[in-house]
């Protein structure tokens, strides 16, 4: 039956086994799009970078998500502070890309600020009847560190990191045991023609692995994949298969990970770990539109320039691995506009089976729904 509380009817179950998947217009509708910026892009917790590019008093970076920009700075005491970037003078810009600086300086009228927000001086402020200075402080962002990871929310009410994803620490320091060693070594950007909804749906189920991914599938053991549901992010799992002469690149089987790991934090946050050396992949997403999106792929390795094996693995996901997934997506994206689909029946069995079971991609849409007050 059709609910008819939402911006758009769906036929939603909040019991995934009786669900069906969200309809057309959640992933093609402007309005839909105008309602998750505020709802979901602006009030959760999202990825910047790792905390090795804020180690420095006055070293920052900045980060943008559609109309908004801010940028993340270190204080000379210490202090990780966000603050959306835009002087409170006359709107300029006040930083661009990433650096190092004592104060900020506003390129349009020389206004200066401290790194923690505060106005320094505003040229001729003396001179203005009853100026105050503490009304033209920059306006701050939510900043956290976590998992050596610094994330930004523009909710300044928001639950911290650490409550949202409560237990992902820890998972990730099993996983990835060496985690305090890893430093940035590469990124890889993908434009992408679909919803961010479709990319996210996409990492969530295994159910088109052995379709879409054959490489993939002589790495990873299939047959026990399994996905776990947490309150704000899902985990999936697989034992390193048996590697042959048809996969995508040699590994060390007897050091190093010895698993697939794979985590997906709401909103639009994954972590990949592959069998192989030990390394990260944080693939982290950008909703640009209704119908585009922009993937980056950041790879962290034990040295910052990766290993014979590590380029392998940076080679496969460029030019294999993520290029199925995105011809699939921007294929969805085409079948989403059509007038003959109706949303289908999600499939989740009582067991949650893994290499089939669509429950991870059932709780990612029910926290979207959540989100437009539509469940």
């Amino acid at each position: 039956m059709l609910k008819t509380t939402a911006p758009f009817p769906h036929r939603f179950h909040e019991d995934p086994e009786q669900s069906y998947a969200l309809t057309a217009p959640y992933y093609t509708s402007p309005e839909i799009f105008e309602m998750e910026k505020e709802a979901i892009f602006f009030k959760n917790w999202l990825f910047v970078c790792h905390k090795e590019k804020l180690i420095e008093s006055g070293s920052y970076v900045t980060f943008s998500i559609l109309d908004q920009e801010i940028f993340i700075t270190r204080t000379k005491e210490n202090e990780l502070k966000a603050f959306y970037n835009v002087c409170p003078h006359r709107g300029h810009q006040l930083v661009e890309g990433e650096g190092k600086k004592s104060i900020i300086t506003c390129p349009y009228h020389s206004w200066t600020f401290r790194l923690d927000g505060q106005l320094n001086k505003a040229r001729g402020q003396e001179k203005v009847k009853n100026f105050d200075a503490s009304e033209h402080c920059l306006t701050q962002v939510r900043v956290e560190e976590y998992a050596n990871l610094i994330f930004i929310n523009m909710d300044m009410s928001a639950k911290p990191v650490h409550v949202v994803y409560d237990g992902l620490e820890e998972d990730l320091r099993r996983f990835v045991p060496d985690l305090d060693k890893l430093t940035f070594a590469h990124r890889i950007k993908f434009e992408v023609k679909a919803n961010w909804k479709v990319v996210v749906d996409n990492f969530l189920e295994c159910n088109h692995c052995s379709t879409t991914h054959p490489a993939l599938c002589e790495l990873i053991d299939l047959k026990n994949y399994k996905s776990h549901i947490y309150e704000n992010y899902s985990s999936h799992i697989s034992p390193m298969g048996k590697p042959n002469s048809n996969a995508p690149y040699k590994i060390d089987q007897n050091g190093g990970n010895q698993n697939f790991y794979a985590y997906w934090l709401w909103p639009m946050t994954m972590f990949n770990a592959n069998p192989g050396e030990t390394a990260l992949q944080i693939f982290h997403i950008v909703p640009t539109g209704p119908d585009t999106t922009t993937e980056y792929f950041d790879f962290y390795f034990l040295d910052k320039e990766p290993t014979e094996e590590g380029w392998a693995g940076i080679n496969f996901m460029e030019k294999t691995l993520n290029p199925e997934d995105i011809e699939i997506c921007e294929k969805v994206q085409k079948g989403l506009k059509s007038k003959g689909y109706p949303g289908g029946r999600l499939i989740v069995d009582e067991d949650r089976t893994g290499d089939f079971s669509e429950h991870a991609v059932h709780h990612f849409q029910s926290l979207v729904l959540k989100s437009l007050n539509a469940l």
